[in-house]
């Protein structure tokens, strides 16, 4: 009982997670102009600053939920205790249908990090990120469903595109309205600039 909790729990922190990093790409995507400007005391350029940061610790906390919700999921299929379930992550992600949709969210994770540690490390601005972000977020939000009731008629059914539409709607939405409310918004009063 305590695994399916804590899984209940590690999933709508992965949710909150992925709202924060689409709120942030959908920030520097849609919202903030580009070119970016090149002096990087604008207000603009302190809000894409702000947003790269959101990705960047969205994409750390996110492999962290997505770590534990493994070890959280083998616990519970294998009905070991969760300090002893590390034995079994093998079979679960290479013998059941969970792991190989936990596979693909982990290399949506994984390639969203390398991105975003080689354009930070440069500092290079450009729209990639944004754009793998988003994309990497789909790939996580329809294997997510896709290992749930969803995804019981498979990855390309009806109930998990639909399910899937969903998640991603509530996403864009409220991570739109996030990143313009607590970053774009106050860049936008400091400096008197339009986006």
């Amino acid at each position: 009982m305590f695994e399916i909790s804590a899984i209940a729990v590690t999933i709508s922190g992965e949710l909150i997670v992925l709202a924060a990093i689409t709120a942030a790409a959908i920030g520097d995507l849609w919202l903030l102009p580009y070119p970016a400007p090149l002096d990087t005391r604008l207000p603009m350029s302190q809000a894409r600053d702000t947003l790269w940061r959101i990705l960047g610790l969205g994409v750390i906390l996110l492999a962290v939920a997505v770590a534990l919700e493994l070890l959280l999921r083998t616990a519970n299929m294998s009905e070991l205790p969760l300090r002893r379930a590390y034995t079994e992550i093998g079979t679960v992600l290479f013998r059941t249908h969970y792991g190989r949709m936990w596979l693909w969210r982990a290399a949506a994770v994984a390639g969203l990090m390398i991105v975003w540690l080689i354009q930070w490390r440069s500092g290079d601005r450009r729209r990639l990120f944004p754009v793998m972000a988003m994309t990497a977020v789909i790939v996580i939000v329809i294997s997510l469903s896709a290992s749930g009731h969803a995804g019981d008629d498979g990855m390309i059914s009806a109930a998990n595109v639909a399910d899937s539409l969903h998640i991603l709607g509530a996403l864009a939405w409220g991570g739109g309205i996030l990143a313009f409310a607590l970053v774009i918004l106050p860049a936008l009063t400091r400096g008197g600039e339009s986006p």
